[in-house]
């Protein structure tokens, strides 16, 4: 779904957070974070300028053999100036392998929003 009619052009940069522990047990507990910083577009059509507003994490739990569980979520908001409009775009997926070592993939949570 592109609520904005047009291609975007994006320039700027992230700011990246991560850190890791390793638990008694030697698993491994690790969280990555990234968020806009200065991130800027151009509409390919109109000119009119995008910004992008919000952050992505990551996060793992395991020690690479089953079982262990990824999750992954993401806040994506286009923010067009003046009549421009906006997306909103959310969601959530996880990724479980028990310790037979069979895969789940599962979206808890997608919310797509044109304003």
């Amino acid at each position: 779904m592109n609520c904005t009619g047009e291609d975007i052009c994006f320039t700027g940069s992230y700011h990246y957070r991560w850190n890791s522990t390793i638990d008694k047990k030697g698993r491994v507990h690790f969280n990555f974070t990234a968020n806009d910083h200065s991130l800027r577009g151009v509409g390919q059509t109109s000119g009119g300028i995008y910004r992008r507003v919000g952050a992505d994490a990551y996060s793992f739990f395991g020690d690479g053999e089953p079982p262990y569980v990824e999750t992954y979520v993401s806040a994506l908001n286009l923010v067009g100036d003046g009549p421009l409009k906006n997306l909103a775009w959310f969601y959530t997926w996880k990724i479980t392998v028990n310790a037979n070592g069979e895969l789940k993939v599962k979206i808890e949570n997608l919310r797509i929003e044109c304003h």
